[in-house]
């Protein structure tokens, strides 16, 4: 197992959908991280003893930045995975103007990833 290099610290946006999960998995797994927190709607109970070093913090997406922008300082590194699905959005939903696959971005020193 890696160790964590140099006190680095990370947050996972979007970490209880599927791409989300295997990313978490992946980066406790790989211990690369100090400190990892997964920042979403809800606490997550985790039954697996690889989730004890995984923090949450739980924000409501439509304030964060009058109420929540706190939640996000002090890290090196961050991971947005938000998402939905055609079922969950409903089928009068559009992707006008999304292409087919993913999409990579750089933004304020941050990786954004964004599955279609």
């Amino acid at each position: 197992m890696a160790v964590a290099q140099g006190g680095r610290k990370a947050f996972v946006v979007g970490g209880t959908g599927e791409t989300g999960k295997v990313l978490l998995q992946e980066l406790l797994k790989r211990n690369t991280f100090q400190r990892l927190v997964s920042i979403s709607r809800r606490k997550v109970e985790y039954q697996d003893e690889s989730y004890n070093k995984l923090e949450q913090t739980v924000v409501d997406f439509d304030k964060l930045e009058s109420d929540h922008s706190e939640a996000f300082q002090g890290f090196d590194v961050g991971f947005c995975l938000l998402g939905t699905t055609k079922g969950k959005a409903g089928a009068g939903s559009s992707n006008e103007g999304w292409s087919t696959g993913a999409a990579f971005w750089r933004e304020d020193g941050y990786i954004c990833f964004e599955a279609n």
